[in-house]
């Protein structure tokens, strides 16, 4: 049986597993890994978890430096896209609450395209709500 486990789960997947299990579910993950063969000690766990860390400043570098192809704009709704993006904000679960397309607000995003009205109020509103921004006055 363990032999069978073993082709389930490649060696990339467990550490995968481990880049990206919660504190309080760490303990399960560890059994089913024991279970299909692997034996992690807590070094292991620790270059697993700085290896996410490392990804994550990897991403936010890279957001970092697409910062510098944007045009200069006052419109709020540009504004609070950027701040979005620059939070890690996926833009995917934007486009889902108001219809606009991805490919849309990466164009808003670099200041290429302008913002249509009818989606405006809509972007404005979700993108406050995400960034905790909804009770402060406009301005």
């Amino acid at each position: 049986m363990a032999k069978e486990c073993d082709k389930l789960i490649s060696p990339k997947e467990a550490i995968n597993m481990l880049m990206h299990c919660r504190k309080d579910r760490l303990s399960y993950v560890l059994d089913i890994l024991r279970v299909a063969g692997y034996e992690f000690s807590g070094k292991d766990i620790e270059v697993a978890r700085a290896q996410k860390v490392t990804m994550e400043q990897v991403n936010a570098a890279n957001r970092k430096a697409k910062e510098k192809d944007w045009v200069e704009t006052d419109d709020e709704a540009v504004l609070l896209l950027r701040e979005a993006y620059m939070n890690g904000v996926k833009f995917m679960d934007i486009s889902r609450l108001t219809g606009i397309n991805r490919t849309g607000l990466y164009a808003f995003l670099k200041g290429n395209r302008i913002i249509p009205l009818a989606y405006r109020d809509t972007l404005i509103e979700t993108l406050k709500d995400i960034l905790g921004k909804k009770d402060q006055p406009d301005g």
